[in-house]
């Protein structure tokens, strides 16, 4: 899946009767901060030329991590708590979580344009409490 956050999301939603737009809004900056790397930062710069309208001639990370304030920043004008912990995620069920979502989704296969081992979850998961 090239959208693993919605995996993740789901599990929260499992474990803790979150609404899936909700957690979606929380942990999407989290898990695109995650995988900001050289190998994605082009997609990161092209998202914030075309949606928001940002300077090309930005360097590429600094680009890719507005992007990512302006999702987070669009998500709180909302109204949506941008914290796991304020829609009652409890900590200690995150190394849960995380074999959870390995076991029942494909977020580690090694063609993903952004795999997410069990490290990567519990970092995105713990970012977002």
């Amino acid at each position: 899946s090239g959208w693993p956050m919605h995996s993740i999301e789901h599990a929260l939603s499992a474990y803790f009767d979150i609404t899936h737009g909700a957690g979606l809004a929380i942990i999407t900056p989290r898990w695109m901060k995650e995988i900001l790397s050289e190998k994605t930062v082009e997609r990161f710069v092209t998202l914030g030329v075309s949606l928001f309208g940002f300077d090309k001639s930005l360097p590429d990370t600094e680009t890719a991590e507005k992007v990512i304030n302006e999702f987070y920043v669009f998500f709180e004008s909302i109204g949506i708590p941008m914290h796991l912990s304020e829609l009652g995620v409890k900590a200690e069920k995150i190394e849960e979580m995380a074999d959870h979502i390995l076991e029942n989704d494909n977020t580690n296969e090694p063609w993903m344009f952004a795999p997410l081992n069990k490290d990567a979850l519990i970092r995105i998961l713990k970012a977002s409490m």
